[in-house]
């Protein structure tokens, strides 16, 4: 027969996808209003609290706030272009990508 317990965390861990998933969207939107310096401390805040999450095996968790990471860094970096449009100094621009590649997860 059916495994009740079985289907019951399957179902419990796509709803935790989906919560990440919703988590994720609105955070991607959150960003988007923020200026460069608060992108950064989030990005960094972010990053750690990831690490410790994997640390502690808690992998859902990872997965949403590696989602996130990826969501800064995409702001960050449509902020840099915007400022590559505005006719910012490339050495500028190019100072900021590197410290956002740095950040990796």
């Amino acid at each position: 027969g059916i495994n009740a317990e079985y289907m019951g965390n399957k179902l419990n861990s796509l709803q935790m996808k989906f919560a990440a998933a919703l988590i994720a969207t609105v955070a991607a939107n959150r960003y988007e209003n923020m200026n460069e310096d608060d992108l950064l401390v989030n990005l960094e805040s972010t990053l750690s609290s990831a690490l410790s999450s994997e640390a502690r095996g808690d992998a859902d968790a990872a997965v949403a706030k590696t989602a996130a990471i990826k969501n800064i860094q995409k702001a960050l970096t449509a902020r840099i272009l915007k400022r590559l449009d505005d006719g910012q100094p490339l050495v500028e621009v190019a100072r900021k990508m590197k410290a956002i590649e740095g950040m990796q997860p």
